[in-house]
């Protein structure tokens, strides 16, 4: 199934990640890749009255999503060939404070 069926589960209101989808990409990934992706696509799925748009985050293209127009969340990936091989997902308010907007 992979990251997509994931993805589109998790974005279905309520979720509807089945556990072996999840355990199949727990294993896949590992548990911190896991973790980040979860995370990226709820940031994804932030309601679009909070995007903020596009960021530039390690050199690469990200999302920004912002409250009260502050940036609270970003993320972007990391590829490896047609890989993902990491996902980013920053809170700090300081590095998030001084984001490139695109």
């Amino acid at each position: 199934m992979g990251t997509g069926a994931n993805a589109q589960a998790a974005t279905a209101t309520p979720p509807t990640v089945p556990d072996a989808l999840a355990a199949e990409l727990l294993t896949g990934l590992g548990e911190s890749a896991f973790v980040e992706l979860t995370a990226l696509v709820a940031l994804e799925n932030f309601p679009p009255v909070l995007s903020d748009g596009d960021a530039v985050l390690n050199g690469a293209t990200g999302v920004v999503r912002s409250a009260a127009g502050t940036p609270v969340m970003a993320g972007t990936a990391e590829f490896d060939g047609e890989r993902v091989a990491r996902i980013l997902v920053f809170r700090n308010p300081e590095r998030l404070a001084g984001l490139r907007r695109l």
